[in-house]
């Protein structure tokens, strides 16, 4: 496992914490954390005000990002093609 990927983790764990509190815990805390860790806190607290902007918008966007998805392509199913899933 890389450093990022360490990093990334820790992003996402302190991301998913600080998310259910209410607004006054959650400043409370990222101002602790960051005496330690400024940067970790940066990029959280940028994450929780683009969630508090468009709610749902990082959820997707992440595992996307995560899970590395791409479409799934299935044969006979393209422009000018036969359908796959058409009755015969």
């Amino acid at each position: 496992m890389t450093a990022s990927h360490i990093r990334w983790e820790a992003v996402i764990a302190l991301f998913d914490a600080l998310l259910e509190l209410p607004e006054a815990e959650r400043q409370r805390r990222l101002e602790v954390m960051a005496v330690t860790a400024p940067e970790l806190v940066a990029e959280v607290a940028a994450m929780l005000a683009a969630d508090q902007r468009e709610p749902g918008i990082l959820e997707t966007t992440l595992a996307l990002l995560v899970m590395d998805i791409e479409p799934i392509s299935h044969a006979g199913d393209g422009p000018g093609e036969p359908d796959s899933k058409a009755d015969p």
